[in-house]
């Protein structure tokens, strides 16, 4: 298929893709499932054909016939599948990744790898990613960048317990990214100690429940609160999956 599969109803002017019900669907980040045609070029001098079968707001998921190593850094380009340049619809065509997995397909020969954007905010805007992902209505720019220290404004309600004491309390989560979070809490909060927090709910999400540190605090007369930033201690599978949900969600609220 020359196009993105989810693309051709929203680019008839049918349903356009629906948030909540892919959340329904166990999609906990939204992506668009595609069979986009490409090439991987890997150390500036190997290149492969790849599949890219799903186009996500902090990276890809490609098929390729060769094994990549974790952390390698690869360049990916769109050949087929997304329709031309005309219109300066977009005038990037290859971007900077990372490789953060990769396994063996079970039927083929090929193995599939997750990808995380490593490329400069100017080329992602600009890029045939953004321009797929802008019809959806979500902006591509810093929060596809350094993932894990860009953070998206937030006003979520957030109760945090002490580990050392057993005491909870109410606050907010001020913003949010990968990595960590700023709260605010009436209450001091001590720096270094470690804290349970529980987030949300927000919107059709379950309340995001996790672990962090407190790297450092500072009070706020004008307020009269604590405001605290805080690093997620080893959040597990499903906790990053709903993390990311949260932050999707967030960046599409925000998003112009």
């Amino acid at each position: 298929m020359d196009f993105l599969i989810n693309l051709k109803n929203l680019l008839s002017g049918m349903k356009p893709f629906d948030l909540e019900e892919a959340f329904r669907e166990k999609r906990f980040s939204p992506r668009l499932k595609s069979e986009v045609q490409g090439t991987c070029i890997i150390d500036e001098r190997e290149e492969f054909s790849v599949i890219i079968s799903e186009i996500g707001l902090f990276g890809l998921r490609i098929h390729i016939g060769k094994e990549l190593k974790n952390g390698d850094i690869v360049r990916i380009s769109a050949i087929k599948g997304i329709g031309s340049l005309s219109g300066a619809q977009y005038t990037v065509s290859s971007l900077i990744m990372k490789v953060l997995w990769c396994k063996k397909r079970k039927t083929t020969r090929e193995y599939m790898a997750g990808l995380q954007y490593q490329d400069s905010k100017k080329n992602m805007r600009d890029s045939w990613v953004a321009y797929l992902l802008r019809k959806f209505g979500v902006a591509v720019g810093v929060s596809t960048q350094k993932r894990k220290r860009v953070r998206i404004p937030a006003n979520l309600p957030l109760v945090l317990k002490s580990q050392a004491e057993g005491k909870e309390g109410n606050g907010a989560v001020i913003d949010m990214g990968l990595g960590g979070m700023l709260i605010s809490s009436e209450r001091a909060i001590p720096r270094n100690a470690l804290f349970n927090f529980s987030i949300g709910p927000y919107k059709a999400l379950a309340p995001l429940r996790m672990t962090g540190k407190i790297i450092h605090e500072r009070f706020v007369p004008s307020s009269g609160r604590w405001v605290a930033g805080v690093i997620y201690e080893r959040p597990d599978d499903m906790q990053q999956k709903l993390l990311e949900s949260y932050l999707t969600h967030l960046h599409k609220e925000k998003s112009p």
